[in-house]
């Protein structure tokens, strides 16, 4: 593939962006936490003095959005924030480490910039925050104090969801945080989720968090590839049964979760399950579907052809077995003939029938 060369037809104003950032940070990072650092860094070029609701009003957000960000990258070492009770009064924009994929051209380029250690460090204007971090008002019962990060999360569920969250949904988010280990990132990533998928009840967020933390799932990546796969799953067992026009129920789902976590089968022998249930049924049978995986589990099945070995063993079975006569009719010519049984998927039928 070619490479594409960029050109401008205008002098734009720049805004420098550390490599170290790029490469460190960037790709961790909340899309939203990475527009609020690169606004920061226009207005420090700038030499604005900025509050949060003016940062808000600029990215379409709020402003507790805008203190959440800040937070967090204060917390990942790019910030530096001054408070003032739990007033943001000062913000140091920090140097980051030196960034080790520097070309020769890069080099060349900076050559007359100053030493990295001589490089001043820039910082707003005192008071130029004027919005305040407040805790989230007490409830009866509520602990005196709760980790930073947890505050962070109420904050970011009640801006989420467009409500206030409830002393159990605070108990859910402690729950998540504290018991099951869940980093600040992933259960902001699971909040995230919730809202595109319209489920956004943290009951359901906690069911999520527990099958993550039950499967050892600690980051945002491997969260991230653990939904695409079940997504993928879900898409096969839909389509193979016709429902594709629409989602899964509760029920669906289950059957669904058991087969592809519990039973850990991969989607191809899910499909194939699921293949042979409509053209045995006509229908997109569930039921008939967890008959046929359950029989595979219980044999030991783990691939094509370990299903394809059980089909050659039911039909060399199926031949070796005479059908059995009607009580009370006589014998004759058609009775007397050893009747075989050839199509294993009626076989497969009958067995799971029983």
């Amino acid at each position: 593939m070619s490479k594409i060369n960029l050109t401008s037809e205008y002098t734009p104003g720049f805004t420098l962006v550390p490599d170290a950032f790029i490469e460190q940070y960037m790709p961790h990072a909340n899309g939203e936490y990475i527009k609020v650092y690169l606004f920061m860094l226009k207005a420090l070029r700038c030499g604005c003095a900025v509050d949060t609701s003016d940062i808000a009003d600029a990215l379409e957000k709020e402003e507790a959005d805008i203190v959440r960000a800040l937070k967090y990258w204060e917390k990942k070492g790019v910030f530096e924030l001054r408070m003032n009770e739990k007033t943001i009064s000062r913000i140091c924009i920090k140097a980051l480490g030196k960034s080790e994929a520097v070309s020769a051209p890069d080099q060349a380029m900076n050559s007359h910039a100053l030493p990295t250690n001589e490089m001043p460090v820039p910082e707003i204007e005192e008071n130029a925050f004027k919005a305040s971090y407040k805790l989230p008002t007490k409830e009866k019962n509520e602990p005196d104090e709760l980790p930073e990060d947890v505050v962070l999360l109420i904050t970011a569920a009640e801006g989420y969801f467009n409500r206030t969250v409830t002393m159990s949904d605070r108990n859910i988010i402690l729950y998540m945080y504290d018991e099951l280990g869940l980093s600040f990132e992933l259960i902001d990533y699971l909040f995230c989720r919730a809202v595109e998928t319209g489920k956004t009840k943290l009951r359901y967020i906690e069911k999520i968090a527990i099958s993550l933390h039950e499967n050892e799932i600690s980051t945002v990546s491997e969260a991230m590839k653990l939904f695409k796969s079940n997504s993928d799953v879900i898409h096969t067992v839909m389509h193979a049964f016709g429902l594709q026009s629409r989602n899964p129920t509760t029920a669906e789902q289950k059957y669904i979760t058991k087969w592809s976590d519990t039973f850990g089968f991969d989607k191809e022998l899910i499909e194939e399950a699921c293949s042979r249930s409509a053209l045995n049924t006509n229908s997109g049978n569930f039921q008939y579907a967890d008959k046929i995986l359950s029989s595979w589990h219980k044999a030991g099945v783990n691939s094509r052809e370990d299903v394809e070995r059980l089909d050659a063993e039911h039909k060399a079975s199926s031949a070796k077995t005479p059908a059995k006569k009607p009580s009370g009719s006589k014998p004759s010519a058609f009775n007397n003939f050893e009747q075989r049984g050839g199509d294993i998927s009626e076989l497969e039928k009958k067995l799971l029938d029983t």
